[in-house]
Protein backbone atom coordinates (compact mmCIF):
# COMPACT_ATOMS: atom_id res chain seq x y z
CA UNK A 1 0.00 0.00 0.00
CA UNK A 2 2.90 2.31 0.76
CA UNK A 3 4.31 1.77 -2.77
CA UNK A 4 0.94 2.66 -4.35
CA UNK A 5 0.72 5.88 -2.30
CA UNK A 6 4.28 6.79 -3.26
CA UNK A 7 3.54 6.04 -6.93
CA UNK A 8 0.37 8.21 -6.85
CA UNK A 9 2.34 11.08 -5.29
CA UNK A 10 5.04 10.76 -7.98
CA UNK A 11 2.41 10.70 -10.76
CA UNK A 12 0.73 13.83 -9.35
CA UNK A 13 4.07 15.68 -9.28
CA UNK A 14 4.92 14.51 -12.81
CA UNK A 15 1.45 15.52 -14.04
CA UNK A 16 1.86 18.99 -12.50
CA UNK A 17 5.24 19.43 -14.18
CA UNK A 18 3.81 18.39 -17.56
CA UNK A 19 0.91 20.85 -17.18
CA UNK A 20 3.29 23.69 -16.24
CA UNK A 21 5.50 22.96 -19.24
CA UNK A 22 2.45 22.85 -21.53
CA UNK A 23 1.12 26.16 -20.16
CA UNK A 24 4.51 27.78 -20.68
CA UNK A 25 4.57 26.62 -24.32
CA UNK A 26 1.00 27.82 -24.92
CA UNK A 27 1.63 31.18 -23.22
CA UNK A 28 4.58 31.86 -25.49
CA UNK A 29 3.22 30.38 -28.73
CA UNK A 30 2.39 33.78 -30.24
CA UNK A 31 5.67 35.46 -29.27
CA UNK A 32 7.64 37.35 -31.90
CA UNK A 33 10.57 38.36 -29.67
CA UNK A 34 12.70 40.22 -32.23
CA UNK A 35 12.79 41.57 -35.77
CA UNK A 36 11.93 38.79 -38.25
CA UNK A 37 11.05 36.48 -35.34
CA UNK A 38 14.37 34.86 -34.37
CA UNK A 39 18.17 35.31 -34.41
CA UNK A 40 18.34 33.65 -37.85
CA UNK A 41 15.81 36.25 -39.10
CA UNK A 42 13.61 33.54 -40.64
CA UNK A 43 10.40 35.55 -40.30
CA UNK A 44 8.58 32.25 -39.77
CA UNK A 45 6.10 31.05 -37.16
CA UNK A 46 3.74 28.09 -36.91
CA UNK A 47 0.90 30.37 -35.81
CA UNK A 48 -2.28 30.14 -37.87
CA UNK A 49 -3.78 33.54 -38.71
CA UNK A 50 -7.59 33.64 -38.75
CA UNK A 51 -9.26 34.67 -41.99
CA UNK A 52 -11.47 37.29 -40.34
CA UNK A 53 -9.31 39.71 -38.37
CA UNK A 54 -10.78 42.31 -36.05
CA UNK A 55 -9.14 45.31 -34.41
CA UNK A 56 -8.65 44.58 -30.71
CA UNK A 57 -7.11 47.92 -29.73
CA UNK A 58 -4.95 50.79 -30.92
CA UNK A 59 -2.51 53.07 -29.13
CA UNK A 60 -1.74 56.66 -30.14
CA UNK A 61 1.62 58.11 -29.11
CA UNK A 62 0.95 61.43 -30.76
CA UNK A 63 3.96 60.81 -33.01
CA UNK A 64 5.22 58.53 -35.74
CA UNK A 65 5.88 54.85 -35.12
CA UNK A 66 9.47 54.23 -36.17
CA UNK A 67 10.09 50.55 -35.47
CA UNK A 68 8.32 47.26 -36.02
CA UNK A 69 6.62 45.88 -32.93
CA UNK A 70 7.96 42.97 -30.95
CA UNK A 71 5.56 40.67 -29.09
CA UNK A 72 6.77 38.64 -26.11
CA UNK A 73 5.32 37.50 -22.79
CA UNK A 74 1.89 39.02 -23.56
CA UNK A 75 3.45 42.44 -24.15
CA UNK A 76 4.07 44.57 -27.23
CA UNK A 77 7.34 46.54 -27.43
CA UNK A 78 7.74 49.29 -30.02
CA UNK A 79 9.75 52.47 -30.56
CA UNK A 80 8.71 55.86 -31.85
CA UNK A 81 10.39 59.22 -32.17
CA UNK A 82 12.06 59.37 -28.71
CA UNK A 83 10.50 56.56 -26.70
CA UNK A 84 10.29 52.82 -26.31
CA UNK A 85 6.84 51.62 -25.27
CA UNK A 86 5.68 48.46 -23.55
CA UNK A 87 1.97 47.81 -24.04
CA UNK A 88 -0.32 45.10 -22.74
CA UNK A 89 -0.92 42.82 -25.75
CA UNK A 90 -4.53 42.08 -24.71
CA UNK A 91 -5.72 45.60 -23.88
CA UNK A 92 -3.25 48.02 -25.50
CA UNK A 93 -2.77 49.80 -22.17
CA UNK A 94 0.69 51.23 -21.62
CA UNK A 95 2.72 49.32 -19.04
CA UNK A 96 5.79 51.57 -19.27
CA UNK A 97 7.74 53.84 -21.58
CA UNK A 98 11.40 54.82 -21.66
CA UNK A 99 12.72 58.01 -23.23
CA UNK A 100 15.92 57.87 -25.29
CA UNK A 101 18.01 60.78 -26.54
CA UNK A 102 16.83 60.50 -30.17
CA UNK A 103 14.65 58.49 -32.56
CA UNK A 104 14.10 54.76 -32.14
CA UNK A 105 14.01 53.10 -35.58
CA UNK A 106 15.35 49.81 -34.26
CA UNK A 107 12.82 47.08 -33.44
CA UNK A 108 13.26 45.84 -29.87
CA UNK A 109 14.55 42.35 -29.10
CA UNK A 110 13.30 40.64 -25.95
CA UNK A 111 15.21 37.86 -24.20
CA UNK A 112 15.79 36.69 -20.64
CA UNK A 113 13.66 39.44 -19.08
CA UNK A 114 15.49 42.19 -20.97
CA UNK A 115 14.54 44.50 -23.86
CA UNK A 116 17.37 45.51 -26.21
CA UNK A 117 16.91 48.41 -28.63
CA UNK A 118 19.09 50.85 -30.53
CA UNK A 119 18.61 54.59 -30.97
CA UNK A 120 19.80 57.41 -33.17
CA UNK A 121 21.43 58.85 -30.02
CA UNK A 122 24.35 56.44 -30.70
CA UNK A 123 23.36 53.99 -27.98
CA UNK A 124 21.99 50.53 -27.55
CA UNK A 125 19.81 50.17 -24.48
CA UNK A 126 19.07 47.23 -22.20
CA UNK A 127 15.84 47.73 -20.25
CA UNK A 128 14.07 45.55 -17.70
CA UNK A 129 11.21 43.87 -19.57
CA UNK A 130 8.70 44.31 -16.72
CA UNK A 131 9.53 47.82 -15.46
CA UNK A 132 11.32 49.60 -18.33
CA UNK A 133 14.11 50.51 -15.93
CA UNK A 134 17.50 51.06 -17.59
CA UNK A 135 19.84 48.14 -16.86
CA UNK A 136 22.67 49.43 -19.07
CA UNK A 137 23.40 51.36 -22.23
CA UNK A 138 26.35 51.26 -24.60
CA UNK A 139 27.68 54.19 -26.65
CA UNK A 140 28.40 52.94 -30.18
CA UNK A 141 29.96 56.02 -31.74
CA UNK A 142 27.14 56.57 -34.24
CA UNK A 143 23.42 55.93 -34.69
CA UNK A 144 21.93 52.47 -34.23
CA UNK A 145 19.12 51.88 -36.67
CA UNK A 146 19.50 48.12 -37.01
CA UNK A 147 17.39 45.83 -34.88
CA UNK A 148 19.35 43.79 -32.35
CA UNK A 149 19.36 40.00 -32.39
CA UNK A 150 19.89 38.00 -29.22
CA UNK A 151 21.35 34.50 -29.26
CA UNK A 152 23.27 32.43 -26.73
CA UNK A 153 23.35 35.26 -24.20
CA UNK A 154 24.85 37.75 -26.67
CA UNK A 155 23.37 40.86 -28.29
CA UNK A 156 24.23 41.46 -31.95
CA UNK A 157 23.60 44.82 -33.63
CA UNK A 158 24.97 47.15 -36.27
CA UNK A 159 25.65 50.87 -36.15
CA UNK A 160 26.87 53.37 -38.68
CA UNK A 161 30.37 54.68 -38.30
CA UNK A 162 31.60 58.18 -39.06
CA UNK A 163 32.85 57.07 -42.51
CA UNK A 164 29.36 55.70 -43.41
CA UNK A 165 30.40 52.06 -43.15
CA UNK A 166 28.48 49.58 -41.03
CA UNK A 167 30.01 48.22 -37.86
CA UNK A 168 28.68 44.91 -36.53
CA UNK A 169 29.11 44.37 -32.81
CA UNK A 170 28.14 41.82 -30.22
CA UNK A 171 28.13 42.06 -26.44
CA UNK A 172 27.54 39.62 -23.67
Amino acid sequence: MKNVSSLNKTLKILGTIIILVFLTIVAQAGDWPMFHHDPARTGYTNEIIPEDLELLWSYDTGGDWRSSPTVAYRKVFVGNHYKIYCLNASTGNMIWSYETGDGVYSSPAVADGKVFVGSYDNKIYCLDENTGKLMWSYETGDSVCSSPAVANGKVFFGSRSRDSSLTLSFYK
